[in-house]
Formats: C-alpha cells, structure tokens, sequence
C-alpha cells in the first residue's frame, strides 16, 4: 500500500521487521564514534549511505540507512 495511513490506525503497525538489518561487533573509524551533528551523511562501502541515529552514542552506535546502494550496474 502507497500510503499506510489511509487505513486509519498507526502506521507502525505495517511495519515490516525483517526489514531491519543488525550489525554487532562492527568496526568504525574514530570520527564516526565522536561525530555529534545528526544531519551529515557517511557512506559505507557497498551498503549505501547513513545517517546516526538521534539515541546514537560512542559506546552504542546506531545508522539509520538512507539511501540503498545499486547491487549491481549494466552498462548502457
């Protein structure tokens, strides 16, 4: 569905869970840790860009996908 508020209740509750992607143990550069502004974009290679998660800290760190890199290209 376009738009999951037309059906009237939340829209939390369309919500698809295996759509959320988890990565424990990862490793980032120090700048990424200790970057505070919430509206500068990182990419990360072949996964697309991000953006840090207002609940982000140093020691919990949290990306929020933006934009999905192409899986593959053909050239034209």
């Amino acid at each position: 569905m376009e738009d999951p508020n037309q059906l009237g209740d939340d829209f939390i509750n369309h919500f698809n869970e295996k759509s959320i992607q988890v990565l424990q143990n990862a490793y980032v550069e120090h700048d990424l840790a200790t970057e505070n502004h919430l509206n500068i974009h990182f990419q990360f290679i072949r996964l697309g860009y991000f953006i840090k998660d207002k609940n982000s800290s140093a020691d919990h760190l949290i990306f929020n996908r933006t934009v999905d890199l192409k899986e593959g290209w053909k050239k034209t």
